[in-house]
């Protein structure tokens, strides 16, 4: 099948806007609106990062999905979706460029996993409605939330080296890989 020009450069745009949209989103949350949060009081900065949380899960999640979409019809519109079972392509240039490009891609979906069904939840929970809360169970909460709070930074910067190099991996496929 012959795939038109107009659909190759439509695969493409929506493929390079996906990464560029959830890698500047990561680097936006963590090095602009994060800082800025810390300024404002606790109960509004709850309240803010909690609703752009939520937002950020459904861009997060609907950039991952057209990216895998729009990658695996790229490779199938350019004829190289049968080449990822022909021995010896991952030892080629483009092969290997490639195979970065799609581990980038797993760093970013396992650790948004890891993020929003593991770590948001915990993050998330509220006080029991109990008029007399247990202090001990008060503290240990918090102990919690902010350990998790930690390893959700650590992810962040994970997830922002794993989509710049996806990203830089993707743009020397342009040119057959590199190196």
């Amino acid at each position: 099948m012959v795939w038109p020009n107009e659909a190759l450069l439509t695969l493409r745009m929506v493929h390079i806007a996906s990464a560029v949209l959830l890698v500047g989103g990561v680097f936006f949350n963590h090095f602009i609106l994060r800082p800025t949060l810390e300024r404002i009081p606790p109960p509004q900065q709850a309240v803010v990062a909690t609703r752009i949380g939520h937002l950020f899960v459904y861009l997060a999640w609907g950039t991952l999905a057209l990216l895998i979409t729009s990658g695996l019809l790229r490779l199938l519109s350019l004829w190289y979706l049968d080449d990822l079972f022909r021995p010896g392509f991952w030892t080629e240039k483009y092969g290997r460029w490639l195979a970065v490009m799609m581990a980038g891609w797993t760093v970013l979906a396992v650790d948004a996993a890891i993020l929003t069904f593991i770590f948001r939840p915990i993050l998330l929970r509220r006080l029991s409605l109990n008029p007399r809360p247990n202090p001990a169970a008060m503290q240990d909460r918090r102990d919690t939330q902010v350990r998790v709070a930690k390893w959700v930074d650590r992810l962040i910067l994970i997830n922002l080296l794993a989509g710049t190099v996806g990203i830089v991996a993707g743009a020397s496929l342009l040119y057959g890989g590199i190196i």
